[in-house]
């Protein structure tokens, strides 16, 4: 992986970190940066899953967000949106092209993405 694209996800780690640490009043980093292109944020009171794409990818179409999974203890809350506008406002920051939403096969995420203006690929899940 070239060393521009770590430097982005890790860039965006420490963004969401400082985020949810504020929006949730956490002392301590509640997210991390695995192998790859992922990002995770795990607490009591949520899991998320996000993908970075730097560099462009087929798939989604160029430099994109992608998040793989989200979950709040509390839903309907307003987080997910809170959280999408947080990753929106970075996505434009940076020049991202794409943000996606993977594998939104429950009903409250297709309808939280579709809520939220997200388009359903073809002959695809995400």
């Amino acid at each position: 992986m070239p060393a521009h694209e770590i430097s982005e996800k890790h860039f965006f780690c420490n963004a969401l970190n400082t985020y949810l640490m504020e929006k949730f009043n956490y002392k301590t980093s509640c997210t991390s940066s695995g192998l790859g292109v992922n990002v995770n944020a795990r607490r009591h009171k949520f899991d998320l899953y996000i993908r970075i794409f730097e560099l462009g990818n087929q798939y989604w179409g160029g430099k994109a967000l992608v998040i793989s999974r989200i979950e709040f203890n509390k839903t309907r809350q307003g987080h997910g949106s809170e959280l999408l506008s947080f990753i929106s406002d970075f996505a434009q920051e940076h020049q991202y092209d794409v943000i996606g939403i993977e594998q939104a096969s429950t009903f409250s995420i297709h309808s939280f993405a579709e809520k939220h203006g997200f388009i359903r690929l073809e002959n695809s899940s995400n």
